[in-house]
């Protein structure tokens, strides 16, 4: 199972129900056994379990990496994560904030910030904090990606509008030209 969950990990394997099922069990009945491991088992079963809305089993997970890991910028992160699967979204980028201050170059918390604001439907404050990540990180193909899909989404949205205004004004003016 050690294993299973290593190789899961590796793979960026994102199936949570086989994950907390499988993690689940390896907690419960070898957390004494797998050493250091448990950490990292810890970590990957508390993210799969807020995909899965197991929050009793999130919660454990993220009480004992506390316990081990107090004051972790990573655990801090975890714990943005539980905010965001309670939608609790001021509080997470009040903690995502804290962490940048602490460390302004953690780019895992960035991208938190900015999931939030795409969650939102926050799309300009996504491109926003998108760009200020992007002249620290130039080289994150991903996140050139993501600004570009947002770019083309709120391009978009404007052509809709455009489309819709166009429309209306047409129709007004056939209406006017009937009078």
């Amino acid at each position: 199972m050690r294993d299973k969950m290593r190789k899961w990990r590796e793979e960026n394997y994102r199936n949570s129900e086989q994950i907390v099922e499988v993690g689940e069990e390896l907690i419960n009945e070898y957390a004494a056994k797998l050493g250091d491991d448990i950490w990292i088992i810890y970590e990957q079963v508390m993210i799969a379990a807020l995909d899965c809305s197991r929050d009793d089993l999130a919660s454990y997970c993220l009480q004992e990496l506390r316990r081990q890991f107090p004051g972790s910028h990573r655990v801090k992160r975890l714990t943005g994560m539980k905010f965001e699967a309670m939608e609790s979204y001021d509080d997470a980028i009040q903690l995502y904030d804290r962490i940048l201050q602490e460390d302004s170059t953690n780019t895992a918390a960035r991208k938190r910030k900015i999931a939030i604001r795409k969650a939102q439907g926050k799309n300009i404050e996504a491109i926003r904090e998108l760009n200020e990540y992007l002249e620290q990180f130039v080289g994150d193909q991903e996140a050139w990606h993501e600004l570009a899909e947002l770019y083309i989404n709120e391009h978009e949205k404007s052509m809709d509008e455009l489309h819709l205004q166009f429309y209306h004004s047409l129709k007004r003016q056939a209406r006017y030209n009937l009078q």
